[in-house]
């Protein structure tokens, strides 16, 4: 326990504001999934047509975006030696099956790992690397998760073993309800509001409801999919259109096949 003066014994704690990249994905409810093993009914989402936790369908994305990628699960695990999954079966988290990292992820993990205490606690959900880059991305369920103290310990330490700020990502996910769906089709398209996001990148004080497009291209190539959505929580209701799950500007989409 730290020894303080008497004068300067804290007494409560100042909470600081924390800008971090943020991606928005919507997933469809998986309505009549049910996993007997599942953390205690943690939510399923739908993607590529399968039922699965949204740090699952995470790493899945960037897998097709041509990332390698684990869920370092640290829930339940020994918290000097987490669980790196590719997937999950129903079955307990003794059961699951553990894919090692390659020996660089894992030396790092390690070198962040010995500055956070000797711990894995707080290691944001999925770890993805693709060359020499290296990204955490934690995914929070909008409007229901938030960034945990032990999630920003395990970034301040990551940074302290050199890694930067925008290796890090909040993955900020809700359900949508699908009225109507076109598709899929595969097909090329710019990012929704592009221009108007980079634009807010450059501004001193960003607007934070616009997305940053972190570590995204410009332009995406992918399976293109409409969707009629209801977003009750926010009373909104459109027509999304997307392609390889990312929000495209339709007066720009050419259809490959």
């Amino acid at each position: 326990m730290t020894d303080y003066p008497a004068m300067f014994e804290p007494k409560e704690k100042l909470v600081v504001s924390l800008r971090l990249p943020m991606v928005r994905l919507t997933f469809q409810a998986c309505e009549g999934a049910f996993l007997q093993h599942s953390f205690g009914n943690k939510p399923l989402v739908k993607h590529d047509g399968e039922p699965m936790f949204a740090e699952l369908a995470i790493r899945s994305i960037m897998e097709q975006a041509g990332w390698e990628s684990r869920w370092v699960c640290t829930f339940g695990s020994d918290a000097k030696r987490p669980r790196c999954l590719e997937r999950w079966s129903d079955a307990p988290l003794r059961d699951q099956k553990h894919v090692p990292l390659d020996t660089e992820q894992e030396v790092l993990l390690a070198r962040i790992a010995e500055r956070n205490h000797n711990v894995y606690s707080g290691c944001w959900d999925v770890l993805a690397w693709k060359g020499d880059r290296t990204l955490f991305i934690e995914a929070k369920h909008a409007k229901k998760d938030h960034i945990r103290a032990t999630q920003l310990e395990w970034r301040w330490a990551a940074l302290r073993a050199g890694l930067k700020s925008d290796d890090f990502v909040v993955a900020q996910w809700e359900f949508v309800r699908e009225v109507a769906h076109g598709g899929p089709a595969r097909a090329r398209g710019r990012l929704f509001d592009w221009d108007a996001v980079q634009a807010n990148n450059a501004e001193e004080y960003p607007d934070p409801a616009l997305p940053t497009y972190e570590h995204c291209s410009e332009w995406v190539e992918g399976e293109y999919v409409t969707r009629h959505v209801l977003v009750p929580e926010a009373n909104i209701d459109y027509t999304q259109h997307t392609i390889a799950g990312f929000e495209i500007d339709p007066t720009t989409v050419v259809v490959l096949s």
